[in-house]
């Protein structure tokens, strides 16, 4: 039964004749009763589940609490009253819509125990430092940048470890990226890794194809002190290959499909989807394998692979037009872990399709739009 204003009241003035340590309301609460901040007593406070938008300066007056769960409400900000709150050991702010962490809490010194997951927050600030007895902090669900997310996943003696040795040694930055080229068995990816390495590289007529994965390194000319590094990894386009592109095909990369438009037999579809599933926003560019004076315009071909897509005129997707929803037997082929994934179908279908759904957490967390590819020539070989 959902709690009405006055039935709410009513357990707040029962606290207040009994002096209870510890009260718990949920439900639809919008706003805290003024009422309630004249329960000075309270050590354990639990609004968790309500439709919370803001916290009263008022919370202040609960000077003995040393647990708060906000957890599942509509909460973006905290007071810096909260401050006053010395006693405080635990606090939970899960699934919010914090998109960083308010700054009163690196005032909270007693802090030992701080949820933090399934917010919108990018990044935590060296003040977290100040928090000395601080010994649990969750950030997954959280688009972490800073520190970075491996560092972060580790917990709270790898976050403070990193901003010890920022305050120590100062910021360098890493001169590197990776290139990912992908393809269909014999479309040239080889080639072009060939010749982005080295612009007089003679193509080959019998080049062979890439089995797995092929890896270089390519030092571009930058006029810098510094060498910048590329990784080109080079993946074998054989369908037996495709189930283990999901290790790979990662975050923060840049994506190049190469297109033979010579056998127009790219599986745009494929491609498209499982980069959009897995790269979380990358750019992507379509390089076209042409011969000699045999073109082909990939605007048709792409248009028409399969899957809820829209298209811009340059035959690419939009920003709106991210596969919102992949079909089960493209995720159960390719035996993708994914929350988009994971939220196709029931679990028998999906089994039953060779789909085994994960007891933990997705191995990968869900894409974003990503912006419209470009199409551009690549000599043939």
């Amino acid at each position: 039964m959902e709690n009405t204003r006055e039935s709410i009241l009513e357990e707040i003035r029962n606290a207040k004749r009994k002096r209870l340590k510890e009260l718990q309301i949920s439900g639809r609460l919008r706003e805290i009763p003024a009422e309630l901040f004249e329960l000075e007593q309270l050590e354990v406070l639990d609004l968790d589940g309500n439709r919370l938008i803001a916290i009263p300066e008022a919370i202040s007056r609960l000077r003995n609490l040393s647990t708060l769960w906000l957890a599942n409400n509509s909460l973006a900000s905290l007071p810096q009253s909260m401050a006053k709150l010395r006693q405080l050991t635990r606090l939970s702010l899960v699934g919010n819509r914090f998109e960083r962490v308010p700054d009163v809490i690196y005032e909270l010194r007693s802090l030992e125990d701080l949820h933090l997951s399934h917010n919108r927050i990018t990044e935590l600030s060296p003040k977290i430092l100040r928090l000395g007895k601080l010994l649990v902090l969750r950030l997954n669900g959280n688009p972490i940048e800073t520190p970075p997310p491996e560092i972060a996943a580790k917990g709270v003696g790898a976050v403070k470890n990193y901003f010890k040795q920022l305050e120590v040694q100062g910021q360098d930055f890493l001169f590197e990226a990776k290139l990912l080229i992908l393809g269909e068995a014999g479309a040239g990816k080889t080639t072009l890794a060939n010749k982005i390495r080295d612009p007089d590289y003679m193509l080959r007529e019998d080049e062979p194809s890439t089995e797995g994965i092929e890896v270089t390194q390519w030092y571009p000319a930058m006029g810098t002190e510094r060498r910048f590094r590329v990784n080109i990894w080079d993946f074998g386009g054989q369908e037996i290959y495709h189930a283990t592109h999901q290790f790979f095909l990662t975050k923060r990369s840049l994506y190049i499909l190469v297109a033979d438009t010579r056998k127009d037999d790219t599986d745009f579809y494929y491609w498209l989807s499982v980069v959009e599933l897995l790269s979380d926003n990358s750019p992507l560019l379509i390089v076209k394998n042409e011969k000699q004076d045999r073109r082909r315009e990939i605007n048709d071909r792409v248009r028409s692979m399969r899957g809820p897509r829209a298209l811009t005129r340059r035959g690419a997707p939009s920003h709106s037009s991210r596969l919102l929803s992949p079909p089960a037997p493209f995720c159960a082929r390719y035996k993708i872990r994914n929350r988009r994934c994971a939220g196709q179908g029931n679990s028998a279908s999906m089994a039953g399709a060779g789909y085994q759904e994960s007891a933990g957490p997705p191995l990968l967390q869900q894409a974003r739009p990503r912006g419209a590819a470009q199409a551009l020539p690549l000599i043939s070989r």
